[in-house]
């Protein structure tokens, strides 16, 4: 097991950079996100704010792997094992990762046509190792706490309105209690109440441990929860070293 306190980090970011080629520009190079750094611990929730084109989903992505680091290091501290560089991790090393630890909720729902909503969110508990009766049922559970509709949960979500959709996303991330947390815009599209709902869910997962980077462009609703806050700056997305420490 990895020896880590709770106020040790769970990661460490360290001058973060991404840079874009668009060949249909010439082959100019723009600049997603540059020489970002913070550290980030267990239970803790850090907010990524600033204009559209700062680069915070630059980098969630980048945390992800969906985007591949142009620069710089993303120490990750696993439950078991040695720390790992993300930005430098082999593709199965990350995937595994994805099933087990770190889940991301993006702005919108992407999943396999035909697929009931139970089952989209239950899919990663079975990855886990979870029988499918179980997994459908824990699915269940989650969907009712976010309020979404019952004679919704055997119909596959792509004709669900915007609202019900970021619901199902966020269902599908939380119900695996992952040990760190990367939020893309989460409440953008729910309304009142379902954002209520969904900072209860927050706080519960804070308290278990896990660790929380979220973007938005309006924080107050989530600011009860936030333990940090990072401005990202139009056009070069730099956030100074040490912002965002647990």
């Amino acid at each position: 097991m990895t020896d880590q306190s709770a106020s040790a980090p769970i990661l460490s970011v360290r001058g973060l950079t991404k840079t874009f080629r668009l060949h249909t520009l010439g082959g100019a190079e723009i600049r997603g996100c540059d020489g970002v750094s913070f550290d980030l611990a267990p239970g803790r929730f850090l907010a990524l704010t600033g204009p559209n084109g700062s680069g915070k989903s630059s980098v969630l992505k980048c945390i992800y792997r969906t985007y591949l680091p142009t620069s710089g290091e993303i120490r990750y501290w696993p439950a078991e094992g040695p720390d790992v560089d993300l930005a430098r991790a082999d593709e199965r090393r990350i995937l595994v990762l994805r099933r087990r630890e770190i889940g991301y909720v993006t702005q919108f729902l992407r999943v396999v046509p035909r697929v009931s909503v139970v089952d989209v969110v239950a899919e990663g508990l079975w990855h886990m190792g979870c029988d499918a009766r179980t997994g459908r049922q824990v699915a269940r559970e989650m969907l009712t706490r976010l309020e979404v509709r019952p004679h919704l949960w055997s119909v596959p979500p792509a004709t669900f309105s915007a609202g019900e959709q970021q619901r199902v996303n966020l269902a599908r991330a939380l119900v695996l209690q992952p040990r760190l947390l990367l939020l893309d815009e989460p409440t953008a599209s729910l309304d009142a109440a379902a954002v209520a709902v969904v900072i209860d869910l927050l706080r519960s997962l804070k308290t278990s441990g896990t660790a929380i980077i979220g973007v938005f462009h309006d924080v107050e609703p989530v600011r009860p929860l936030v333990d940090g806050i990072v401005r990202m700056q139009a056009g070069a997305g730099a956030i100074p070293a040490g912002r965002g420490h647990g």
